[in-house]
């Protein structure tokens, strides 16, 4: 806030005075765009919520989703509260597989939440995959005894 007080005098002597208050609010604006976001240097996905499908007998190490990002110097990572049991890894090209066994029975789809952390100015965007896990027939038929 910036106060101005000023004072004078007018021809007849009398000392005059007046007041004004002037409040300026700065605000830093989130960006909206591609353009304001490479403006404040916040990485972001080119495609921030990807979906898939991959059967529960997917070997380990399958790929399911490459992330691309605007900035090129960034640490990719998964929110591990997203995936407790560490079944999916993402290296640092961002490329998402599997990382343990999944099973359809156990859990039918994964929502990860993925982490991409400038190295210049430690800002974070998040994307989200979703995978959903198909069914194989891997549970035999059991008879009933009557």
């Amino acid at each position: 806030m910036a106060r101005y007080d000023g004072a004078g005098s007018d021809r007849d002597g009398l000392l005059h005075t007046s007041t004004a208050t002037l409040v300026v609010f700065i605000e830093d604006e989130t960006p909206t765009t591609e353009t304001d976001s490479k403006n404040e240097n916040n990485p972001f996905f080119t495609e921030s919520d990807i979906k898939t499908s991959v059967y529960e007998n997917a070997k380990i190490g399958t790929s399911l989703a490459k992330f691309r990002v605007s900035k090129d110097q960034v640490t990719f990572s998964i929110d591990r509260t997203s995936d407790r049991r560490r079944q999916f890894a993402i290296d640092q090209k961002g490329i998402v597989t599997i990382q343990r066994r999944l099973d359809r029975e156990d859990i039918p789809r994964h929502h990860l939440k993925i982490l991409a952390v400038s190295e210049l100015t430690g800002l974070t965007a998040t994307a989200t995959l979703t995978v959903n896990v198909q069914d194989i027939n891997d549970n035999g038929p059991r008879l009933l005894k009557v």
